[in-house]
């Protein structure tokens, strides 16, 4: 076999705040892409930022209005949008449900933002290393360990 695919398990890695009420997982496994899977919890500072990178959305659990120039598009478990580069966004959970979200960014993003790719990212985390691969956790409390993802296999619908 001359490829051998990196596999991570999002139950078991250590989760990364970003900023308060914001914190998530991320796999840079992939040759020309990021995935990151978030958790935003309701009451979040709301961070307006483009980059140069394209972004697949996939809303999870929760709702959120997702911010593109200005505009609000209400999202929910299923919901999907796609995000230009260089366009504004951003996402703000609402409700009482936090919002699990995946992003998915190609090309891949780099370990550390930048002014050039994400000008309110970089101010907000200009010290974190939150796009490096995420780490095995160390002890059941550092988990991620989404619920979505933990529920037995004989209790999930039948989806044939």
């Amino acid at each position: 076999m001359s490829f051998v695919p990196e596999v991570m398990d999002f139950n078991e890695v250590e989760w990364t705040n970003i900023r308060e009420k914001i914190r998530q997982v991320c796999y840079q496994g992939a040759q020309s892409m990021t995935c990151t899977l978030g958790e935003v919890i309701p009451g979040h500072t709301v961070g307006p930022h483009s980059h140069k990178y394209e972004q697949l959305v996939f809303i999870m659990q929760g709702e959120a209005d997702f911010y593109v120039e200005g505009i609000p598009y209400r999202l929910g478990p299923g919901c999907m949008m796609a995000i230009a580069p260089g366009v504004e966004h951003y996402i703000c959970a609402v409700g009482d449900v936090p919002v699990l979200n995946m992003d998915i960014f190609t090309p891949k993003r780099p370990d550390r933002p930048d002014a050039e790719s994400d000008r309110r990212g970089a101010e907000i985390a200009a010290k974190k290393d939150y796009r490096l691969s995420s780490k095995l956790a160390e002890n059941e409390e550092t988990k991620a360990g989404f619920p979505i993802f933990k529920a037995p296999y004989d209790k999930i619908k039948d989806f044939k």
